[in-house]
């Protein structure tokens, strides 16, 4: 994360104010230290032990024919797994009308940057542990490629968050996510909206078809939400936020059943 604050503050995408004079540098420090802190609450516990649930009834190891292979090919393994993963995870987080409340948070960023990527919800922390708990546990890989797998996952997860001028060509621009992709998913522009789920690998979104690699940057980036929607500039108050929605919905619901009966 050091390296990418670095390297975005002498290539910067995006030439603006420095973000740490605005009140959403703060927030993001927040989501930063809880996130941290996370598995030492009752939520790290829960996401442990439903994981081990999980783990304890899958009869089979994904990569158990791989458990002889060179260290490294063991690691890219790991690494294509845990990205398809997350691709899917993210793309059903914008589809599904119940985990959007919990992943919007993590594009009410105005200003996308290394520090975004820990702007997460305690319930996105908690669903992402669960499934890469789980991925690594049955994947029948050594520790030690698990290890490399995650640490270069964590790493490039910071790279493409980064206010950095950095977009790739052909052919790289099919198998890597740039940041310029990843700017491109947080754009407030409505042909960005939905597009590049990736975090490491840019071909899961080619294939199947959420792929957006235009010449330009986006205008500017973040959520633009009616009156009843909006979230406040407030980490307690985006903790919140996704149940306040949820009652919301089930408010009008039962009204709709109690007008048809």
């Amino acid at each position: 994360m050091l390296v990418a604050g670095i390297l975005q503050f002498l290539f910067p995408a995006t030439v603006r104010k420095p973000k740490f004079l605005f009140y959403e540098n703060a927030v993001d420090l927040i989501h930063i230290l809880f996130n941290s802190l996370f598995y030492l609450t009752f939520f790290g516990i829960a996401a442990s032990a439903t994981r081990r649930f999980l783990v304890d009834h899958t009869p089979w190891l994904i990569f158990d024919w791989a458990a002889d292979l060179p260290l490294f090919a063991q690691a890219l393994l790991m690494l294509l797994l845990l990205d398809f993963l997350v691709y899917w995870r993210h793309r059903f987080e914008h589809r599904i009308s119940l985990l959007w409340p919990i992943h919007l948070i993590h594009h009410t960023s105005r200003r996308i940057d290394v520090l975004t990527t820990h702007r997460l919800h305690f319930l996105e922390v908690m669903l992402g542990g669960i499934i890469v708990g789980w991925a690594t546990s049955v994947s029948g890989l050594s520790r030690d490629a698990i290890s490399i797998a995650l640490l270069v996952y964590i790493h490039y997860n910071h790279f493409i968050h980064s206010n950095i001028d950095v977009r790739f060509s052909s052919p790289l621009r099919f198998i890597l996510v740039s940041p310029f992709m990843h700017r491109w998913h947080h754009a407030l522009d409505k042909e960005g909206h939905d597009k590049n789920f990736g975090v490491v690998f840019a071909w899961n979104d080619w294939v199947f078809g959420t792929a957006f690699h235009p010449s330009h940057e986006p205008a500017c980036f973040g959520l633009e939400l009616d009156q009843a929607h909006e979230v406040n500039e407030s980490w307690l108050r985006q903790q919140i936020y996704p149940f306040r929605i949820w009652v919301q919905k089930l408010a009008a619901l039962t009204h709709i059943r109690r007008q048809v009966s």
